[in-house]
């Protein structure tokens, strides 16, 4: 099931510049060349003497960042959470400089993810990081559940990091996703296409509960989960809590504690 999607990356996507897996550059020439046109930035000094450091109103996908299909162990996590598409600070180009944070990454990418902490924003090691502290504050609620059994914090964010895993409809960074609807239109680009085809398999997956969290009509599709106890759409709206005081949180930490 998740090889399927892991090969997809790991066979044909080459660490190169711009960072597009090949099927979606053909994709792009053909059907939007707009984020091809932004300069490729090769280094962090480079990003910050451009025209999109810290410019808000720049929404277009990120190209020379490592894209982020996926997060965590997918064969193994107990936990499925669907999502946009990753997030974008200005410290993401510094962050991907920093000793062995792009071996991470690519290691993620390829799902040969670190044995301690597979879910690699769970790493305490990168809690200094955006993406360390945006899922921290999502997974907060979550990790204090075990935390108040007595678990230690570090220990918690470990048994999270195996348990849960996060997919991105679209794999690569952007600082604002209003402007990507058309990216899952028909024809699709061949990443979204393997994201949706990853869903479809992973909710008849009795050993695993999906989780719909962001972008939920572009997720959907027919054909997909038949099986409703492991499929949960969650509220639809912008943000879905965690919290196990509600009903997505509650349904998760109990698919957590199996």
């Amino acid at each position: 099931m998740s090889e399927t999607f892991a090969q997809f990356w790991k066979v044909e996507f080459q660490i190169g510049q711009p960072k597009l897996h090949p099927k979606d550059r053909q994709w792009m020439e053909c059907y939007w060349p707009a984020p091809l046109q932004y300069p490729i930035c090769e280094r962090w000094d480079e990003y910050i003497a451009g025209d999109r450091f810290v410019n808000s109103n720049d929404k277009a996908l990120h190209l020379s960042l490592i894209p982020t299909p996926y997060l965590g162990n997918l064969r193994d996590s107990k936990v499925l959470l669907f999502l946009a598409n990753p997030g974008f600070a200005d410290t993401e180009y510094y962050f991907e400089e920093q000793p062995g944070v792009r071996e991470k990454l690519i290691n993620n990418l390829y799902q040969e993810p670190n044995i301690d902490f597979p879910f690699v924003f769970l790493d305490p090691r990168l809690a200094w990081s955006s993406g360390f502290q945006w899922w921290q504050r999502r997974l907060r609620p979550l990790l204090d559940v075990f935390i108040s059994r007595g678990i230690r914090p570090i220990q918690a964010m470990e048994l999270l990091s195996h348990r849960i895993a996060a997919v991105e409809l679209i794999p690569y960074h952007s600082r604002d996703g209003s402007e990507l609807k058309g990216v899952v239109k028909e024809p699709r680009m061949p990443s979204v296409s393997e994201a949706r085809e990853f869903l479809a398999r992973s909710s008849h997956n009795r050993e695993k509960l999906t989780v719909l969290l962001r972008s939920h009509q572009n997720w959907t599709h027919q054909g997909c989960a038949t099986v409703s106890e492991h499929y949960h759409h969650g509220l639809k709206q912008q943000t879905i809590s965690l919290d196990p005081k509600y009903e997505t949180g509650e349904k998760i930490l109990a698919w957590l504690e199996r």
